[in-house]
């Protein structure tokens, strides 16, 4: 089969797919914040969380996926997002867990998306494509 390996052309790769398409969605919370972000807060006073903790929203879709896409600091990105997503999916779409789209796809699917291809970067590093090229 294919002999031609690049390790660290992959990690970019998946860096550049997670970060990039998280990104999209911490961009709409920039674009529309009264909109995104009083839905977020309902959402946490909900689930008896403090409405601030919104604010980490930005953090966990805008800032740690510029980290990630830059190779900064991959491996502390990638816990930043593990956790947004947790969160995600506590406050959420925690009833999604057992649960199958019509599609066939898991309720989950995308939170698990970006959490385990963060787990992927947290437990690999960032590779030589990055400007941390020590992880």
């Amino acid at each position: 089969m294919f002999k031609f390996k690049n390790v660290d052309a992959g990690l970019l790769v998946l860096r550049v797919t997670v970060g990039g398409l998280l990104l999209l969605h911490g961009l709409r919370k920039v674009e529309k914040p009264d909109e995104s972000m009083e839905n977020l807060e309902k959402i946490l006073t909900k689930n008896d969380l403090p409405p601030a903790m919104s604010k980490g929203a930005y953090v966990g879709e805008v800032v740690a996926p510029i980290m990630m896409i830059a190779g900064y600091k991959t491996q502390t990105a990638a816990s930043i997002v593990m956790f947004n997503m947790l969160m995600a999916v506590y406050t959420v779409n925690l009833d999604k867990i057992d649960k199958r789209e019509k599609s066939g796809a898991w309720g989950l699917e995308v939170q698990g998306f970006y959490f385990f291809g963060s787990l992927a970067l947290l437990l690999a590093g960032a590779g030589k494509y990055a400007i941390d090229k020590k992880q």
